[in-house]
């Protein structure tokens, strides 16, 4: 029998301002799987994480975590403001026998567990947070640009650690050797929506470069059916249901009459005025639309 996903996401949309971030997503999370989770700045990668680890509420959607699922997150500014000490904070969900997990951490990390928070440094308090996630251990992390403030030798214990864990996550990070060395698979906020590839950060950009070719292909096919229809010397791209029946001449000084008549709009922002130069074969217009309407020309 099948396992229940550790976490899914269903429907989910969310706006923030009055601009939507996610329409209508969903994916899964499954027992084992070790994600990159990527898009451009901006996407809503660091959202959604909170969104997945219950922190912030989808405007739509559900989100469903099996009971007896454990999922911890980490946060880029964790908030330590009830403890005197980094240790105290790392220590603050462990029973008194794993509290050798976080020395262990510590460690691995180079962070002092005896800092005063008062006097600890934004990179010290993240460390902190990380050393408290992997001292507890869930079963699903969310990791949230983990090497941050990190040096050479903590980010190899971290990716050590990780790689020999039995742990599912689901992590954000600039650093691109980090996630080629750990990812199996790949989430792609991509528009509002997520994509998945089967395959780790490695093979992410050489799919997401064909992902867009081949929508780019599509739009041309598209283009390539819809159909022109000559109107006196002037050739006029259908988008929607109007149909022109009344032309200028390339001559005239006036838009053409049937335009305005099948869209019921005022004069557009410009007319042909009359030509002079008589010699003249070849008239262009650059590429615009008109938004009521719908035509481009």
């Amino acid at each position: 029998m099948a396992r229940a996903p550790l976490i899914q996401l269903s429907d989910i949309s969310l706006t923030f301002g009055g601009n939507p971030i996610f329409s209508d997503l969903g994916f899964v999370v499954q027992t084992g799987d070790r994600l990159s989770l990527v898009g451009r700045n901006g996407s809503g990668k660091s959202t959604l994480m909170k969104v997945m680890a219950g922190l912030v509420e989808a405007d739509t959607g559900h989100r469903v975590i099996p009971p007896g699922v454990s999922v911890g997150y980490m946060e880029q500014d964790p908030d330590l403001s009830q403890f005197d000490t980094l240790g105290d904070f790392a220590l603050s969900a462990l029973d008194v026998s794993e509290h050798y997990k976080v020395e262990i951490a510590a460690e691995g990390l180079k962070f002092d567990p005896d800092r005063p928070v008062k006097t600890a440094s934004g990179g010290e308090r993240r460390r902190a947070a990380l050393a408290k996630l992997m001292a507890e251990d869930p079963e699903l992390m969310l990791l949230d640009e983990p090497t941050n403030h990190l040096d050479i030798e903590a980010i190899s214990w971290l990716e050590t650690t990780l790689r020999e864990s039995r742990n599912s996550f689901v992590v954000i990070s600039h650093d691109r050797a980090f996630l080629t060395a750990l990812t199996r698979a790949t989430l792609w906020i991509d528009r509002g929506a997520v994509r998945r590839l089967e395959q780790g950060f490695g093979s992410f950009e050489a799919w997401r470069d064909k992902t867009w070719e081949e929508e780019d292909q599509q739009r041309h096919k598209l283009n390539r059916k819809s159909k022109w229809k000559p109107v006196g010397r002037w050739r006029v791209f259908l988008r929607g249901a109007n149909v022109i029946k009344g032309a200028c001449g390339l001559w005239g000084s006036c838009v053409p009459s049937g335009l305005r008549k099948s869209t019921g709009n005022p004069r557009p922002p410009w007319h042909l005025s009359r030509v002079k130069n008589r010699g003249l074969r070849l008239l262009r217009l650059k590429t615009w639309i008109w938004p009521s309407a719908n035509w481009r020309f």
